[in-house]
Parts: structure tokens; sequence; C-alpha cells
């Protein structure tokens, strides 16, 4: 799953913070340092989300010219927790879960120039039916009892980054070695695909060990 092309999207986005049922806000006046959460000193906001908030971030790029005729996926490492992301004013999906990479094909939305991307975060922390740990959103003190809670962690907090693949590409790959008879099952996930084959070869020390081929 390693591809020599991608372009990563981490540094300073534009920021705002509205009400959680607010829509895009005109203005952005402030700038975080993506992928560190809004909380944390690292992003250079550093201060409390509650569940009432909505987290905004936005930026533009360009998408290189040496990925003509390839389809360009925007991928997310983890936002935690309710994300919507829109690209050109166009929404291209939304995701629910604090912890779980998600990507969109964006090809459709580009428009050969510059691109503007525009993410919605909400996070209701405790308050939500999530699971959390030990999150909270109030101040954080450890207590007389031993135990400890931990500062929330909000919005966006691991890399964006742009990819291009080809029309029929592979998306994930589950393997699941048998130790007792020395087979690997692989089920080979893919996006536009359908009625190809997968060749899959095991190797060791360079000298490939098994071949197998299936729809």
């Amino acid at each position: 799953m390693t591809r020599p092309d991608w372009t990563n999207l981490n540094g300073i986005w534009d920021f705002a913070v509205t009400g959680r049922d607010a829509g895009q806000p005109g203005t952005f006046p402030e700038q975080i340092r993506v992928p560190f959460v809004a909380e944390s000193a690292l992003s250079g906001i550093q201060r409390r989300v509650t569940e009432n908030d909505k987290l905004w971030y936005k930026r533009t790029f360009t998408v290189p010219a040496n990925w003509n005729n390839r389809r360009v996926k925007l991928h997310f490492g983890a936002s935690d927790l309710q994300t919507t992301v829109c690209v050109n004013g166009t929404q291209v999906g939304a995701h629910k879960g604090g912890f779980d990479s998600f990507a969109y094909d964006i090809t459709p939305q580009l428009n050969g120039g510059t691109n503007t991307v525009v993410v919605s975060v909400h996070d209701p922390s405790q308050t939500g039916g999530q699971a959390v740990g030990k999150q909270r959103i109030n101040d954080v003190k450890p207590h007389p009892g031993g135990g400890i809670l931990y500062t929330a962690a909000s919005g966006i907090w691991q890399t964006v980054r742009l990819e291009p693949v080809a029309s029929a590409h592979i998306t994930r790959l589950d393997m699941t070695p048998n130790l007792g008879n020395d087979t690997l099952r692989v089920k080979v996930q893919t996006a536009g695909a359908a009625g190809r084959s997968a060749r899959i070869t095991v190797s060791s020390g360079g000298t490939a060990v098994g071949t197998a081929m299936a729809r």
C-alpha cells in the first residue's frame, strides 16, 4: 500500500469556531496547525472546546500537473468526531468516528487550478454516546483517589494528504495467516475494479514462495 506520489496538506489552515448548529462562517479569523488538536499548544489555539462548538478548517491547494488522468483522493488519518468535508463548495463526504482513517475521491470537484477544502468537526466528547476513554471537557485535575482524566482532544489529529490513484486501485488488504498449514488467506478490497483479477505473490528473502490469482 505504499505509493510514490502524494502531497501532504499538514501545516497552517484558516480556522474558526461557531455554534454546533451553525453553517459555514463568512470569515476564518484564526489559524491552526494541522494535525494538532485545538486544545493543544502545538495547534496554536490551545483552548477548551465544548459540546456546543463546531470547529471549521479551511485551506487551498493545487494538484500537481503530473497527476493528470488519475483519480485524486483526499485522505484523513483521523478526526474527532463528526467530520464533514467540502471541496470547492461541494460536500464530498461525512464521517463519524474519532480513531479511524477515511478518504474521498474528490476528482469531480477539482477545477484544474487553486482548490479550496473546508472541513467542519463537532466533538461532543463525554456528552455523546461514543467511546472517549478518559477524555473530559471540563478542567482536568488528578483527584485524591489517585485516578486521572485527560483534556479532551477535538478535531483533526492525524495527517491530511492527497493521493493520485488509477481508476482501478487497491484500497485495503486483509491478510490472515494459518501457521498450522502454512497458508495465507488474502482479501483484496478495491475501487473501480469489478470483474477484474488480482494476483498475490508471497516472497521470503526476495524469493517467491507462493502465488495465486482470483477475481
